[in-house]
């Protein structure tokens, strides 16, 4: 009689182990996966030609918090310009992992943005509102500032080697440093359409960069 229930119980318990494995692999599935994503320039990508929205903007906050048995975390940020699509003034963004009490979720690939940096991100709406960024740091590029103030963009992944099967070598394939205004022009030249200037898109372009 217990050699019958023993055995029902380790029956019931590896049923019950294979179902949460199997929920766990669903929930995974449904997640954008950390791909390699060639990105010279980013807008040249399938990514980049598929996201519905590329915007640069400013970070205003963040806010993690548990969805779905998962951590997600919600960046608040302030268009600034932009190059595709009609992005609202304000705008979350949608990613998973992040921290809410003792807990730490972190996914690899996912790009961690700063409260008040600016970023050039390329968009695509996400399922649970707001939007998700395409291929994750992929389509994140930080724009930042020299001495003189002229503004330059750099790529998540432009210290990242990818090796190249053709040739057997490693190459870097992200953007490590190119003057905002060059990178505009080549948007510009990619989505066939202006850029639509933001409040701070004001400015003069320096011999080396774009103030």
């Amino acid at each position: 009689m217990l050699s019958a229930l023993y055995a029902c119980l380790f029956y019931a318990a590896a049923a019950v182990l294979a179902a949460g494995v199997g929920w766990r692999v669903l929930q995974y599935a449904r997640v954008p996966a950390p791909l390699r994503i060639p990105t010279t320039p980013a807008p040249r990508t399938r990514a980049g030609a598929a996201a519905r929205v590329v915007v640069r903007a400013r970070c205003l906050g963040n806010e993690s918090r548990w969805e779905g048995g998962e951590i997600w975390t919600f960046s608040r940020f302030q268009t600034l310009e932009a190059f595709k699509g009609s992005p609202p003034a304000a705008f979350t963004v949608r990613l998973i992992g992040g921290q809410v009490g003792g807990i730490e979720s972190i996914v690899a690939g996912v790009p961690h943005f700063f409260v008040g940096e600016e970023v050039i991100l390329f968009l695509d709406p996400a399922a649970g509102g707001g939007y998700s960024v395409t291929a994750w740091v992929e389509g994140t590029l930080r724009v930042r500032r020299d001495a003189a103030g002229h503004r330059f963009v750099t790529q998540e992944t432009a210290a990242e080697e990818v090796y190249d099967r053709a040739t057997r070598r490693f190459r870097i394939e992200g953007i490590p440093r190119m003057p905002l205004a060059a990178f505009r022009r080549k948007l510009e030249g990619i989505t066939g359409r202006g850029h639509l200037p933001g409040p701070s898109a004001q400015g003069a372009a320096g011999p080396k960069g774009e103030r």
